[in-house]
């Protein structure tokens, strides 16, 4: 792969998550944003454990202070509240306000309108081929990854 190629790849998939999140959130959230209120909402909505900060920094693999900065932006934003944990006085719980809720319907039902709009643009079989792309990619990705927190013996 040439220097220009790797050049046009990292262009390629930062246009990508730059028009997306621009057309999902019209730049209100970001990116790492979305993904912690992502996690809130899964870890809250598939367990018996609500989220607590120390689990976001180890899970998304992003130092507590970028994590405490995020959740602070959101805060402000009135999309999340922190509460002391009931049991564990030393944790601190995580939970969506209902805004957030709001918010992420209204993404996903961006999201699937924008999606369909890529279908009927590409057509069936460019649509197919770019999943297999896709999931090609993000499976080299992950045996790299894979590979490299082996040989540095973290994870």
């Amino acid at each position: 792969m040439t220097a220009k190629d790797k050049s046009d790849v990292w262009h390629s998939i930062n246009s990508i998550r730059k028009h997306i999140f621009s057309l999902l959130f019209n730049e209100e959230i970001n990116v790492g944003e979305w993904t912690i209120l992502e996690s809130i909402s899964a870890k809250n909505s598939c367990s018996e454990k609500n989220a607590c900060v120390s689990d976001l920094h180890s899970e998304m693999m992003i130092s507590k202070p970028a994590v405490s900065q995020i959740l602070n932006s959101l805060e402000k934003k009135g999309l999340v509240t922190r509460e002391l944990h009931s049991q564990d006085r030393r944790k601190i719980q995580l939970a969506l306000t209902p805004y957030a809720e709001e918010v992420i319907r209204k993404s996903k039902e961006k999201s699937n309108k924008i999606f369909d709009e890529i279908a009927e643009r590409f057509g069936q079989n460019q649509v197919e081929q770019l999943v297999l792309t896709l999931n090609k990619l993000a499976s080299v990705l992950a045996e790299m990854d894979n590979n490299s927190a082996q040989e540095t013996g973290n994870r």
